[in-house]
């Protein structure tokens, strides 16, 4: 048989990069004996895989063993398709795309042992928009292929390493734990260069409002022009940030270094544009700078080890004339994995929110300072128990996502769960206050001129504890906060009970009161339907003058 297969450039398919087994049979088995090198070269620590290196499916990855094939982990034994691009920087792209171009499996790995695995998973996390921030994703891919070169019939045992052979006459479990239930017969082998336009903006309305204006900034060139012709009044700030695998790295750090940028804590460049609206001069030079250096990453390439390999292609031992009977995936270490990973999601949702609502709170007329306290005590919670899964004494990393998972799984789970419980327990005093936040978050779309049919969309807060149900309205960013007479929300199981949902909103040169609800009380009803819809219908009154008909009221809880 042969691990040589096609050139294959379609890395960026719908579904999320997976691994393949490439099955099949020849004279050949694909390796080369006569290309082993009498000098060991292996392969660069930047790369997750390796030719002939260990691979497991329970976590999609290699082992702590790089190889168990005495031709495995050797540029040597290697041939290079060269590469070229198979995506450059002439549109822009989403933040699933953006995951598929390192080549490995993001929905699996819980791995934040690796370098390159840490890097990326939270530079492809920040890629992903939330409710105040959009990200203009972009990737210049080189795509070749790795495999090995031809010319050897080796097979069987011969083919292992001297441990790995041991492993083998233990048990199927030792060799597994060493080898994985795979091998690695091919890989992309090229370079990436990811790059990224964050835009914060003050609000989620006004976020939302520019959202809808952006759906055709096609390539990189030109973009913050685009972006300032767009804009119309909105307010945001742009920070660039970028990304390279393969090469040498270092080039592009040095260009944004160039350009007033600096290494972030996350261990990429990045450059906050000081001008607001994209109008800094250095983030319009750096881009059009990444734009050259991309062209010249094929450059970069002059070794095997200059490669980043990636999107590994599977063969089964037995491909290789080990015949091992393995046990099957193991149901309970995979459920535990997959509720630690819901319950890691959710904290990363609840820490994002928590950090856009300071900012929105901050810049809030009328809150107490005491409440805002409070929530920075919230976000610190957070903070721990983020910093939880990535805690060494949990050994997450080393058993959760290298290799084979078995029960030192499931120990690693349960300590990062009971580590997370203590980081609870030690702040119960602000826990009824977190949970009172999370659970009165709402979204609605008002109507601010009946007589253009205006409709806004805007956010609901708490401005104050569960004491007194304070509500602040963020209507494209204007904020109302009225401690006076503002808004209050009562919830119970089957309805929200609203007070003076009233407000202020700029029509032309002046301001018009609107107000809902004859008396200003109204009450919107469950939707029967859903957990997070309330609505009625309610007649709407301008600067106290009731206008003809009714509305539909709906606010939407957003849930956690």
């Amino acid at each position: 048989m042969t691990f040589k297969c096609f050139f294959i450039c379609g890395l960026f398919l719908f579904s999320l990069v997976g691994c393949t087994n490439q099955v099949g049979s020849s004279k050949s088995n694909g390796y080369n004996q006569k290309s082993i090198a009498v000098v060991d070269t292996s392969f660069p620590s930047n790369s997750l895989y390796n030719i002939g290196g260990t691979y497991d499916t329970s976590s999609g990855m290699s082992t702590h063993s790089k190889t168990c094939s005495i031709y495995g982990n050797n540029l040597n034994n290697v041939q290079i398709i060269s590469p070229s691009a198979s995506i450059d920087f002439s549109q822009s792209i989403d933040s699933k795309t953006v995951k598929r171009a390192f080549g490995f499996d993001f929905e699996a790995k819980i791995n934040l042992g690796f370098k390159t695995l840490r890097v990326a998973h939270h530079y492809a996390k920040t890629s992903q928009d939330d409710d105040f921030t959009m990200n203009i994703n972009y990737v210049y891919k080189l795509s070749g292929k790795a495999i090995f070169n031809d010319g050897s019939d080796v097979q069987g045992i011969k083919s292992l390493t001297n441990e790995a052979q041991q492993a083998l006459k233990n048990s199927p479990d030792s060799f597994r734990k060493m080898c994985g239930d795979k091998i690695v017969s091919e890989l992309d082998a090229g370079a990436i260069v990811l790059m990224k336009l964050t835009l914060n903006f003050a609000s989620r309305s006004e976020k939302k409002s520019f959202d809808s204006s952006t759906s055709s900034l096609g390539g990189i060139n030109g973009v913050l022009a685009k972006l300032k012709q767009k804009q119309n009044g909105t307010k945001f700030t742009i920070t660039a940030s970028a990304l390279q695998l393969g090469g040498n790295p270092d080039l592009l750090t040095q260009l944004f270094i160039r350009h007033g940028g600096n290494i972030d804590q996350n261990g990429y460049p990045a450059l906050n544009c000081s001008g607001v609206n994209g109008d800094d001069k250095d983030c319009v030079g750096l881009i059009n700078e990444v734009i050259d250096y991309a062209n010249t990453l094929k450059a970069q390439l002059n070794n095997k080890s200059d490669y980043y390999y990636s999107s590994p292609v599977l063969s089964s031992w037995g491909q290789l004339g080990v015949n091992i009977l393995f046990s099957e995936r193991s149901i309970t270490v995979q459920s535990a994995l997959y509720e630690l990973y819901r319950i890691i999601e959710n904290d990363s949702a609840k820490e994002i929110f928590i950090n856009n609502y300071l900012q929105l709170l901050n810049k809030t007329p009328n809150v107490k300072s005491q409440f805002i306290r409070n929530i920075y005590t919230i976000q610190d919670l957070y903070k721990k128990l983020i910093a939880n899964y990535d805690d060494t004494r949990n050994q997450l990393a080393e058993n959760c996502g290298v290799g084979y998972l078995n029960n030192r799984c499931i120990d690693s789970v349960n300590k990062t769960k009971l580590r997370r419980q203590q980081i609870l327990d030690n702040y119960e005093v602000i826990l009824p206050l977190e949970s009172y936040i999370m659970s009165n978050i709402y979204y609605a779309d008002l109507k601010v001129n009946t007589s253009e049919n205006k409709i806004i969309s805007c956010d609901v807060y708490p401005s104050s504890g569960f004491d007194v149900h304070k509500f602040l309205i963020n209507c494209d960013g204007h904020i109302i906060n009225n401690v006076q007479n503002g808004l209050t929300i009562l919830r119970n199981e089957k309805s929200l009970t609203l007070n003076n949902l009233s407000y202020n909103y700029k029509i032309g040169e002046s301001d018009a009161l609107f107000k809902y609800g004859a008396d200003n009380k109204i009450e919107l009803l469950l939707d029967d339907m859903s957990t997070d819809l309330y609505e009625a219908e309610v007649s709407l009154k301008e600067n106290d003058f009731l206008v003809s008909g009714s509305e539909p009221l709906i606010f939407i809880k957003k849930l956690f």
